[in-house]
This record gives structure tokens, C-alpha cells and sequence, in this order.
């Protein structure tokens, strides 16, 4: 890989002025809220958009389209049909994963995840999914996990990487992804990295993009990969601090 391009980073590093500092949880819970995208507004007495019947689900908000349980399951079942039909009609698929961390890490596609022979030979048994209406294809062979994320800069994904990064510190080698391995999934790769390899953010960024050079976070997650990194700092990288600290942000409501 060639050298940094910086234009790639036109802001002011944020974390760089934050990471030395010592903060009660008060202060930097301020200190993150002021660095972070408004949020989606979550709607609870609108009408799912699909069935015009069914209340809308909390859960599923993605990029202001309000859906039903429902209709969320039909939806994804539509999915996974779809895939299904477009892998079982191509020969020869390639697994285009990466590895990220030797014998522990790998991030890749929604079609990879599909490649069952080729996860288990790479010693795979935990999926990290990182999207909306995808699909565990193999529950019998894999233990898996789904952050039901959108790919969107309002989408709070800060309040997944303490468990995703239990989630894949307590498997034997764990496989993540979204739908093309770009954003979402890699956001956690990252998260993980940061904590694991005790890497300041931008650095875990280059550590993984020269092992999967397409990824790329939306500016909402690079923002809250910042505030990790100072999380991360500020708590010495202690995982059970770490973990008081989102239940204080979230005040107990951890995914």
C-alpha cells in the first residue's frame, strides 16, 4: 500500500487533544456528546411503512423508514431468498475475505459468509453480522451474533463495540461482516483492533485497510470510533471500566 493520503482526514484529529486527558465519567460523556452526529429521532406511535397497519418497531428504524416486526422478518426472509438464488446459480465463489488478525480475525462479505467449507477450513466458529436483514446461513455450524445496523452517519454504532468485542474475544476465530465488508463490519474489525492491539484510532484504521483495502467508515462511525479511542484511553484499556462506563452512557440499556 502506498503512502497516507491525508486528504482522506480533512478534519482536526479530535482524539489527539482528548486522549491525554483524565475524565470523570461525567465529563466525558459531555465530551463524546459533543462529538458525535444527532441521532435518528426514534418514532413509537407511527404506522409500519410496509403494511400501513402493525406499530412500528423501536428496533427497526433504518435512515427514517419505519418498519414493523412483521414486516421486518418478511423482508429479510425476501433477502435471503435473493441471495440464495444469486449463490446457488454462480460457480466457483471465492472466499474474499481478509484476515485481519492471524488466527483470530477475519472481515469480509455477506456472499462470504455464504461459503461454508471454506469458513470452517480457515478455522471460523463465530459470525459477527453487522446489518440489517442478514441472514445466519449455518446456526448449526457457527455460533452467531447480529447488530442490527444501518449504514448511515446518524446510526449509533458506539453502543455495539463493547459487546461485539466480547462477542469476538471469546470465540476461537471469529468472521465479520456486513454487506460488502466497507463500513459497518469493518467499524467493529476497528473498535476490536483499537482495543485488542491497543491502537489509537487512526492507526487501527491503516492496520486493517492494508489488510482489506476497501474499507472505509462513514464519517458518523469514524466519529464514534474517536470517542472509543478516547474511552479506550481513558480507562487504560480496562475492559470492566470500560464496560461501567456504557452502562453509565446508555444508563443500563446494553445490547
Amino acid at each position: 500500500m502506498g503512502p497516507v493520503n491525508l486528504k482522506l482526514f480533512p478534519r482536526e484529529d479530535f482524539t489527539e487533544k482528548e486522549l491525554n486527558k483524565n475524565y470523570t465519567t461525567e465529563e466525558l460523556i459531555e465530551t463524546i456528546n459533543k462529538n458525535i452526529f444527532t441521532p435518528f429521532k426514534i418514532k413509537e406511535d407511527c404506522k409500519c411503512e410496509i403494511c400501513l397497519k402493525n406499530k412500528v418497531s423501536k428496533q427497526f428504524q433504518l435512515s427514517g423508514y419505519e418498519i414493523c416486526n412483521e414486516c421486518y422478518e418478511k423482508e429479510r426472509q425476501k433477502n435471503k431468498e435473493y441471495m440464495l438464488n444469486i449463490l446457488n446459480n454462480k460457480k466457483d465463489l471465492l472466499f474474499e475475505g481478509n484476515e485481519i488478525i492471524e488466527n483470530k480475525l477475519y472481515l469480509g462479505s455477506a456472499k462470504d459468509a455464504y461459503l461454508k467449507d471454506e469458513l470452517k477450513n480457515l478455522g471460523i466458529t463465530h459470525i459477527l453480522m453487522v446489518g440489517y436483514y442478514l441472514y445466519a446461513f449455518y446456526p448449526n455450524d457457527f455460533t452467531y451474533l447480529n447488530f442490527e445496523v444501518d449504514d448511515n452517519i446518524k446510526e449509533d454504532i458506539f453502543k455495539y463495540f463493547l459487546t461485539g468485542i466480547k462477542f469476538i474475544s471469546k470465540s476461537q476465530v471469529c468472521f465479520v461482516h456486513c454487506q460488502w465488508g466497507k463500513s459497518r463490519s469493518s467499524s467493529l474489525v476497528i473498535a476490536y483492533v483499537m482495543y485488542n492491539l491497543k491502537m489509537k484510532y487512526q492507526d487501527a484504521f491503516w492496520y486493517v485497510k492494508r489488510k482489506r483495502n476497501i474499507i472505509f467508515p462513514n464519517d458518523g462511525f469514524e466519529k464514534q470510533l474517536e470517542n472509543f479511542d478516547i474511552v479506550l484511553h481513558n480507562y487504560e484499556y480496562d475492559i470492566n471500566k470500560i464496560e461501567l462506563f456504557f452502562k453509565e452512557f446508555y444508563k443500563g440499556d446494553l445490547i
